[in-house]
């Protein structure tokens, strides 16, 4: 009995703790989140360099709008419009492709794959305000393993990322993982204080101790 509620509480920890974590990637990893304003997209089922599908015909896309096929590659074309108001910060591209795998092309050169565990990608480590930068996105619907499946668009933005907190992020996510009574790892109490140890959160949000 005694065994078993440790497990229970365990169990408990690691929601608490995952919970966490996943409050902080949604709330606290990004501020100042301002929309992209010119997103357009052209669908193609060739293969194309990134010179070819410049001269594809772009038409503006909205979010929720639906695209690919079977085969297919939709290129997405991001006019980006960095604000005076980022001076001075680090300055990332989010764009959730919906679980279907990009690559972003910067200055006619690949810099970085898009995908389920990657939504995103560092534009300026920092920004003077007022930048202008175009990106090209070679995307698929196609999910892990080649499966097909329909997309709907959601829209990109730029955020100042928040280094502290992605440094706790990392912290507590891997922390987490380690929690896990299969492969007996770290137990929920021993995480647990190492996480109130390492990190306190306050009106201020989350701090390194």
């Amino acid at each position: 009995m005694a065994i078993q509620g440790k497990k229970n509480l365990n169990t408990l920890y690691l929601r608490k703790i995952k919970s966490r974590v996943a409050e902080i990637r949604a709330r606290f990893l990004y501020s100042e989140r301002t929309p992209v304003a010119d997103v357009a997209m052209a669908e193609t089922t060739k293969h194309l360099t990134v010179a070819e599908a410049r001269r594809l015909r772009y038409r503006p896309v909205t979010g929720g709008q639906r695209w690919g096929s079977n085969w297919g590659t939709a290129w997405f074309r991001l006019r980006i419009a960095v604000p005076r108001s980022m001076r001075g910060e680090t300055v990332a591209l989010l764009f959730d492709l919906e679980n279907g795998e990009g690559l972003i092309f910067r200055g006619g050169e690949p810099v970085q794959g898009l995908c389920w565990s990657r939504k995103e990608y560092l534009l300026f480590e920092k920004a003077r305000g007022g930048e202008r930068v175009e990106l090209y996105v070679e995307a698929g619907a196609n999910a892990r393993l080649g499966a097909f499946v329909e997309r709907a668009v959601r829209m990109p933005e730029i955020a100042v990322l928040n280094h502290a907190v992605w440094d706790a992020f990392w912290d507590l996510s891997a922390l987490a993982d380690m929690v896990d009574p299969e492969l007996q790892g770290l137990d929920g109490e021993t995480v647990r204080s190492a996480v109130r140890r390492r990190y306190a959160c306050g009106p201020d949000g989350l701090r390194a101790q």
